[in-house]
């Protein structure tokens, strides 16, 4: 092939000629998307409240054993919740093996419905251990999130107490002019 004189060459014969040197190039975009498009996993919350009815969990804990130092009706406790992908398999559409049980263990860490769940099926639980009513609680737990097999083992340290009631405001006494 010879090459003509540079200077002979249009703008138009100069592409052409890179384009034979330089092989493909990428295809210049003349539109831009209107609509981006991701892929996201997340959990479904559905098939979370299907995993959380089937767990077993267990509490274990008791107030304050040093009553000098102890805050009044308050306690501690560890709470412990397993999940068992298996006796949800056939609903489930991924396959309950070991590389499922990491994914959902990992998408677990630090979700709000993963915690407020825990402590919904701790609270009655919770509530015994303080001789009140479930929804006078007050449950602080920051739940702990890993895998053993396809089981999903949650757990985390909790502190309970009673909520204290507000004070009434007094109600205005409506004035009679007669």
């Amino acid at each position: 092939m010879t090459t003509p004189n540079p200077n002979d060459l249009d703008e138009a014969n100069a592409a052409g000629l890179a384009r034979e040197l330089l092989g493909p190039t990428w295809a210049r975009v003349h539109r831009i998307p209107l609509i981006k498009r991701e892929i996201r996993e997340s959990l479904a919350e559905n098939a979370l409240e299907l995993l959380f009815t089937a767990a077993e969990i267990m509490v274990e804990g008791d107030r304050d054993l040093d009553r000098r130092f102890a805050v009044a009706n308050r306690a501690y406790a560890t709470v412990m919740a397993t999940l068992k992908l298996e006796h949800s398999a056939a609903l489930l559409r991924e396959p309950a093996d070991e590389a499922t049980a990491a994914r959902v263990a990992e998408l677990m860490r630090g979700n709000h419905s993963v915690r407020r769940r825990m402590i919904a099926l701790a609270r009655p639980e919770l509530a015994t251990l303080l001789g009140a009513a479930p929804e006078d609680l007050r449950i602080e737990l920051l739940p702990v999130v890993r895998h053993e097999g396809v089981e999903i083992l949650i757990d985390g340290d909790a502190v309970v107490s009673l909520r204290e009631s507000k004070p009434q405001r007094p109600q205005p006494v409506a004035k009679v002019r007669g």
